[in-house]
């Protein structure tokens, strides 16, 4: 337990923010492809069904990214854990891809959710 009172970090909120921002495009997307495939069933059942499925497992993925920026937000601990995770999984997939950018950027991430006051914000 932190022996301080944390306040929200600010780059954790741009953060928080721009996870539901995405997580909302994500969404659309998946549920823009879902009724594609639905309305194209008829003609070509194979590829529209492809299309159904990868449109919920968007709309799935979207779905999940704005529960978590909602949860980076208000300070769940389970939302930090995610982000932690998940950071450290892209990390490494960019470090087996030889993505520098990535890398780099999923770094500073990962050492920024791990500041004092980052974790101070989710009591860890």
């Amino acid at each position: 337990m932190p022996d301080g009172n944390y306040n929200r970090p600010i780059l954790l909120s741009v953060f928080a923010v721009l996870q539901i921002l995405g997580g909302i495009l994500v969404a659309a997307v998946g549920a823009f492809a879902i009724l594609g495939g639905a309305v194209s069933v008829p003609i070509a059942l194979p590829a529209s069904l492809t299309l159904v499925v990868a449109g919920g497992i968007s709309l799935a993925v979207g779905l999940i990214m704005i529960l978590v920026g909602v949860a980076l937000f208000s300070g769940k601990k389970w939302g930090w854990w995610f982000a932690v995770i998940m950071t450290a999984l892209a990390l490494i997939f960019s470090l087996i891809t030889l993505n520098w950018l990535g890398l780099v950027f999923e770094a500073i991430v990962l050492l920024y959710l791990n500041m004092k006051n980052t974790k101070g914000w989710f009591e860890i």
